[in-house]
């Protein structure tokens, strides 16, 4: 089982991972002529969130 200060540590570990990996992808799209956001877009914004919370709340924690 995982002491709290090791869980804090996977926690942010995971929140930074999630935001390099929505960072890495996020390159600028053509134009399209609609404002549909593409799949990978919406992946890339779900990870960018994610990561950004897991991080918030891991250092909020104590």
């Amino acid at each position: 089982m995982l002491r709290f200060s090791e869980e804090k540590n996977m926690q942010k570990m995971i929140g930074f991972v999630l935001l390099v990996m929505g960072l890495a992808v996020a390159m600028p799209a053509p134009p399209l002529v609609g404002p549909e956001i593409s799949p990978a877009s919406g992946m890339n914004a779900l990870a960018l969130i994610a990561g950004g919370v897991m991080m918030l709340r891991a250092s909020r924690r104590k």
